[in-house]
């Protein structure tokens, strides 16, 4: 059952206007909140659902730009940077 509403939720979810954004359109965000001074971090913004963890987190570049005072966040943000220049 849990499973099924699962299911059912990802499906609703892939209607949302905003989860219809191309990839390269939706990863634009972060940087222009970033810019913005959002108080929100990008993982933060990498949790608001599936569509957006998934298209931030394979979007080396957004990863590129971090502090070193969490040894676990800074660890997360080189794993994601990739081959992208920190």
């Amino acid at each position: 059952l849990h499973s099924i509403l699962l299911d059912v939720r990802t499906w609703a979810n892939t209607f949302s206007p905003v989860n219809r954004l191309p990839p390269e359109i939706l990863s634009l965000i972060p940087t222009f909140l970033h810019y913005k001074r959002s108080r929100r971090s990008l993982i933060e913004w990498s949790q608001v659902c599936r569509y957006w963890r998934n298209t931030f987190i394979n979007t080396p570049a957004l990863w590129t730009h971090f502090s070193c005072k969490d040894p676990a966040r800074t660890h997360a943000f080189l794993e994601r940077s990739k081959s992208a220049p920190v």
